[in-house]
């Protein structure tokens, strides 16, 4: 009686036509033979047909393949067998008949039938391999219900993982329904552990969120001792290089949690020839809120402007407003070191009246020509009296100002030569009228008795409470 024992069975098959190195459908069978309890040697013909299933239950399936005169050595023999697509993906059985070589009898069936199980597809691969298939369905599934990864690509020099696409599809998409992420990317070299390039106009790295909660982005330096920057955005473009775009919420927030930090939590410099180094703009006209709001609830400042150039002509702050509110409002003591340049008006509270705090005009009228100098370019000097009778008086007009009742006129004697002049004089301004005009009067009070045009010139002032 025949038999055989099966010593090793390798099946390969794949469902995807290859190209290159093709690996197909064929498979090696390799089993031992035994003739009467003997190992047989010598030629035998075999008929091996695929079954559905173990005999007596399955059925045959296809076409038998007959290998006529295979050697046996010490009952060991190995066969190459190719039935194509009959074994694709479906669970199958050998069927194994045999007779001597040299016999045209009958084949006697061996019992019982031998599953065929698919080895690694790694034992047959040959490499490099390239596989073209137009389905509309996944072409590779892997499914890990372990604990260990699904997937692992290593690589030298080359790319671990090289994915493209030249349709409308993403060439990678990753998703995930637990708590880990749905890409995870590290790197122990010198490398970035994640590298987005495009060439075609968009996004190098695109990160979108359509959940209620999380960050479409996260970026984290764990280490306390890392110095370098936890996000760095460079251009060499007129484009922006970071741009933050709000819905309700901020379109900016920065932040330091670090209580005995010292650094700015915000820093920002150019070194270019022109542009600001920062620039806030509001531009909803209906918009009541503060285009820059700055507070502080320690013991610093709110606010520090500074120029370290001393090169620089420029001012350190410039505030302009087109509207019918004020430039710049200041509630509490301001302190000023150094002195207030005001083009136009500058304005005080004195209890609940608003009063102007510079002056509506100003001047000085020098001897001996009686000239009106270091005006304010809206008085008239119209004429002046006769100094030879001790009692010299001006008459002075303001234009372009009224409620001239609200005036207060200073004036005072300026003396142009102090060490000599041994006389006293005192300067007093009348009230002004209703066209603006008032009178300066000039009086020798000590060691005169007549005025001393030669040595004294007269200044005023002219205030409007308002």
């Amino acid at each position: 009686m025949i038999h055989v024992c099966v010593a090793l069975t390798v099946v390969a098959w794949l469902t995807t036509p290859l190209s290159g190195a093709d690996v197909g459908t064929t498979f090696t069978y390799q089993g031992r033979l035994t003739d009467n309890g003997e190992a047989a040697n010598g030629l035998y013909d075999f008929q091996f047909s695929l079954a559905t299933g173990d005999w007596p239950l399955g059925f045959l399936t296809g076409t038998p393949i007959i290998v006529p005169d295979l050697e046996v050595v010490d009952g060991l023999f190995t066969v190459k067998l190719d039935f194509g697509d009959s074994i694709s993906g479906y669970a199958r059985w050998l069927d194994v008949a045999v007779r001597p070589g040299a016999s045209a009898g009958s084949y006697t069936s061996l019992l019982p039938r031998q599953e065929l199980t698919p080895a690694p597809y790694a034992i047959g691969l040959a490499l490099p391999y390239v596989g073209v298939n137009q389905n509309a369905s996944t072409l590779v599934t892997l499914d890990q219900q372990g604990t260990g990864n699904a997937m692992a690509l290593m690589s030298g020099a080359g790319h671990g993982l090289d994915v493209s696409t030249d349709a409308g599809g993403n060439a990678v998409y990753a998703h995930t329904t637990g708590s880990g992420a749905g890409v995870v990317a590290t790197t122990s070299g010198a490398g970035a552990a994640l590298y987005g390039q495009t060439s075609g106009g968009a996004h190098a790295i695109h990160g979108y969120n359509l959940g209620s909660s999380g960050r479409a982005g996260y970026f984290r330096n764990e280490s306390t001792l890392n110095t370098s920057d936890c996000l760095r955005v460079e251009t060499n473009g007129s484009g922006a290089a970071i741009r933050g775009i709000g819905g309700t919420g901020r379109a900016g927030w920065f932040q330091i949690t670090n209580a005995s930090s010292a650094a700015n939590a915000l820093e920002v410099t150019t070194v270019g020839a022109g542009g600001s180094a920062a620039r806030f703009e509001t531009t909803n006209a209906n918009n009541t809120s503060n285009t820059i709001s700055g507070r502080n609830t320690g013991l610093g400042r709110a606010a520090l402007l500074e120029i370290t150039n001393p090169a620089s002509t420029s001012n350190a702050l410039e505030v302009i407003t087109a509207g019918s509110g004020l430039a710049g409002k200041f509630v509490g003591d301001v302190e000023v070191v150094g002195h207030i340049e005001a083009q136009g008006q500058l304005l005080a509270h004195c209890g609940n009246v608003l009063n102007r705090g510079t002056p509506i005009a100003f001047g000085t009228i020098a001897y001996p020509t009686n000239a009106l100098t270091n005006d304010s370019g809206n008085v008239v000097l119209f004429k002046w009296g006769d100094p030879g009778n001790g009692d010299a008086h001006y008459d002075v007009t303001v234009l372009d100002e009224t409620n001239a009742q609200y005036w207060v006129v200073v004036a005072d004697i300026v003396y142009n030569n102090p060490a000599t002049t041994p006389y006293t004089f005192d300067a007093r301004a009348g009230k002004p009228d209703a066209n603006g005009k008032f009178k300066i009067y000039v009086k020798c009070t000590g060691g005169c008795d007549q005025f001393m045009s030669d040595q004294i010139d007269v200044s005023f002032v002219v205030y409007k409470a308002q």
